[in-house]
């Protein structure tokens, strides 16, 4: 029988006063890369708002094998839809599953997933140590570019909405 395991997560966390995370997203990608321990032919994506106080919109995403700085691996990229669709609202305290993705990722294989934010996203529930670096595009949906016009870079898991 078949079943779903979760290989990589970070905890939500709300945001405290000095945590110096970023204010937000707006109009720009975030591209995260994480370290899966076992790997598997396909995956879902689980994203989370619970600390938040407004949906926030996702206008596209994407998973793929993760190359150097940001970059991914062309020929891997594969399209996240929730609910069979591309765009979706992430509701204020609440998780949101994606649907199935299909890509071969090997145990201890690195993925990126990228987010593009069309509208202002908030940071109100993150992950402070993340040990990994996330790449925030210049203005733009750059959720399908295997490589990112990257405008900053962030050790929190701040995409974690």
């Amino acid at each position: 029988m078949k079943h779903w395991i979760g290989t990589w997560s970070a905890s939500p966390m709300n945001v405290w006063p000095g945590d110096a995370v970023l204010y937000g997203f707006h109009r720009q990608t975030v591209r995260q890369v994480v370290r899966v321990s076992t790997g598997g032919e396909r995956l879902r994506l689980r994203l989370s708002n619970e600390y938040g106080a407004s949906p926030i919109r996702i206008g596209a995403a994407t998973v793929a094998l993760a190359a150097k700085d940001g970059a991914v691996d062309a020929g891997s990229i594969r399209q996240v839809t929730f609910g069979g669709e591309r765009q979706t609202d992430l509701a204020p305290g609440a998780p949101l599953l994606s649907d199935v993705v299909d890509l071969a990722v090997p145990d201890l294989g690195q993925i990126a997933i990228s987010l593009y934010f069309p509208d202002f996203a908030p940071i109100e529930t993150y992950h402070y140590e993340a040990q990994q670096t996330a790449y925030i595009s210049e203005i733009g949906d750059f959720a399908g570019a295997a490589e990112l016009p990257v405008q900053q870079t962030s050790t929190s898991t701040a995409l974690r909405k």
